[in-house]
């Protein structure tokens, strides 16, 4: 589950077009890893810079702005065995932080106390008029794999959870399988490319993924 939250003092959300991209490495079954891509893109205009606090207002928006820089604190929720192996994430300045203190380039290990989920946030800033992608790269467990009943059968299972509130994000999945791998069943509207399975779809709600196959 990808979660943003605005800190901007702002309704710049209105303006944002963000989506979703996950790559799920299978080829070496014992040390499954996942790559996730998150895009923002602020459509606001008419702000040349980024003021966190004390802003100089859009005409008609001193009451509801929104053409305005985006601040947002992104958190990934994810399996609680999960490990984080590397992250791209953005260092934001400190004149555009309210406490005009930089914010440096890093991954917060998040304790939330939620059960059964561990979380990862990062601080992101996306002017007006400009996209910004922040990318994780993680180490799951293998118990997202699951042996079958038939001999050499294993399951994958993925299950994306909607952020309440937000409408339809477009998400990509791309699951690489082993090397000689043979699928055996995918998501409806899945394409099979070899030993890689393609999914798309928007998050209107939660999306359970499941694709068996065969190793050899």
């Amino acid at each position: 589950m990808v979660v943003d939250s605005n800190i901007g003092f702002n309704k710049t959300n209105a303006v944002i077009e963000s989506s979703l991209s996950y790559d799920v490495d299978l080829t070496e079954l014992a040390s499954p890893t996942g790559s996730l891509v998150v895009f923002h893109k602020n459509n606001a205009v008419g702000i040349d810079s980024c003021h966190h606090w004390e802003k100089v207002r859009a005409p008609g928006e001193e009451d509801y702005p929104i053409q305005d820089c985006y601040w947002d604190y992104l958190r990934v929720y994810t399996l609680p065995d999960t490990n984080l192996l590397g992250a791209s994430v953005q260092t934001v300045p400190a004149e555009w932080m309210i406490l005009g203190r930089a914010v440096p380039p890093q991954v917060d290990i998040l304790e939330e106390e939620m059960d059964g989920v561990r979380g990862f946030g990062t601080m992101k800033v996306v002017p007006a008029g400009e996209s910004l992608s922040t990318s994780f790269r993680f180490a799951m467990p293998p118990g997202v794999l699951e042996a079958q009943p038939d001999p050499g059968q294993m399951a994958y299972r993925l299950k994306i959870q909607k952020q309440p509130g937000t409408l339809g994000v477009p998400i990509t999945v791309r699951v690489h399988l082993p090397n000689g791998a043979v699928v055996q069943s995918v998501p409806s509207g899945a394409i099979v490319q070899g030993q890689n399975v393609l999914f798309q779809a928007a998050l209107t709600t939660d999306i359970e993924i499941e694709i068996v196959f065969l190793v050899p």
